[in-house]
């Protein structure tokens, strides 16, 4: 877990009313590699009595608009680009790792 994650965000996370049953982590201003980071190291808190979820319309928007370009032709890179972010969201369950980056397999 980041260090500035774990001191900024903690104090409060917990100062959250234990009966929250939900909640969604809104990672405005973040890129998209932050917020996947963020969302998965909240996810590995333990013994926190909600879900936490996420809201991620930006994030996964972002790297989708900057290979499209506004160009029909790169229409499969931004498909690809969306892929690839959607499937390391896997940080939703705290099974992001940021060597997946590199993982061509997915794009």
């Amino acid at each position: 877990m980041s260090d500035a994650l774990h001191i900024q965000s903690l104090p409060s996370i917990f100062l959250l009313h234990a009966r929250s049953i939900r909640l969604v982590f809104l990672p405005g201003g973040q890129s998209d590699l932050q917020a996947t980071e963020h969302l998965n190291a909240m996810n590995h808190l333990r013994h926190v009595p909600w879900e936490l979820s996420f809201s991620f319309g930006r994030a996964l928007q972002a790297p989708v608009l900057k290979a499209w370009k506004n160009d029909p032709a790169s229409m499969a890179d931004a498909q690809r680009a969306f892929r690839h972010r959607a499937w390391y969201n896997k940080a939703r369950f705290g099974k992001y790792a940021a060597e997946m980056e590199n993982d061509k397999a997915v794009a």
